[in-house]
């Protein structure tokens, strides 16, 4: 029963998170809010699993308070993105075809179905926050470090691009500093890594391999959909020359030299 409760609990609370940000974005007119809704439904999501979960409490509270703070972070500067530019052309070509009669109620449907996606995506924490075995594995430690890793990964190419951008001798160049150097989107590349971490800590638990799910269905999302498609397309109309020089000496996904 407690899973019952905690997926209605999710279920209602970032559907409502969703329809409220529908409505920020019938005053603003920018989908990129949804990206909020987003990093946030991962915030309301990892404190239920925390706070309700009935599961052995140090097991419960690691694996929810490294979510939060995964997911708290990436809502913070999503948030400080939002506030500080304009409306993300990645949306413009997602959308590109959609402005008929209803638009608004086929954006209102996106943002529900990215709601819906999300919690979906969170039951990768549900075996171990329900796992009342006091005992920690080794799949557990492996994904603790998994998990840190693509915390720290991706809080620092987000830095280091937000660095890179705020220097004027840079505006139309590309990134190809840092972590930017050794992939074209390793942002990416280490939250796909949180979500494997997820999934190797869930091994730990009972009926834990089912959330190989997640992982495999963020690398699809990431790569073939809405990630770095729709983030190439963008830069390569802006900075085309320069862009195709980096697309062709950088991996897109993957870290590796070039």
């Amino acid at each position: 029963m407690n899973v019952f409760l905690m997926t209605g609990m999710n279920f209602i609370l970032v559907m409502a998170l969703m329809v409220i940000l529908w409505g920020v974005y019938l005053m603003l007119k920018r989908i990129s809010v949804v990206d909020i809704g987003w990093a946030l439904s991962l915030v309301i999501c990892s404190t239920v699993y925390l706070t309700v979960g009935e599961g052995e409490w140090l097991r419960r509270w690691t694996i929810g308070l490294l979510a939060l703070a995964w997911s708290a972070r990436l809502a913070w500067y999503l948030i400080s993105r939002f506030m500080g530019s304009a409306e993300d052309q990645r949306y413009a070509y997602f959308t590109d075809g959609w402005k008929t009669k209803g638009f608004n109620f086929k954006i209102l449907a996106f943002f529900l179905l990215q709601g819906l996606l999300i919690i979906f995506l969170s039951f990768i924490l549900i075996p171990p926050v329900i796992n009342p075995d006091p005992r920690f594995t080794h799949w557990e430690i492996i994904g603790f470090i998994i998990v840190l890793v693509g915390i720290v990964g991706e809080s620092y190419a987000d830095l280091q691009l937000q660095i890179f951008k705020k220097n004027p001798a840079h505006i139309g160049k590309v990134c190809d500093r840092g972590l930017w150097r050794y992939s074209r989107h390793p942002n990416y590349f280490f939250e796909w890594l949180v979500w494997v971490g997820f999934c190797f800590y869930a091994l730990g638990s009972p009926y834990g391999w089912m959330t190989i799910y997640a992982p495999v269905m963020m690398y699809f999302l990431l790569t073939r959909v809405s990630g770095i498609p729709l983030a190439e397309r963008q830069a390569a109309q802006s900075r085309e020359v320069e862009y195709q020089e980096y697309q062709n000496r950088t991996n897109a996904f993957f870290p590796w030299f070039n």
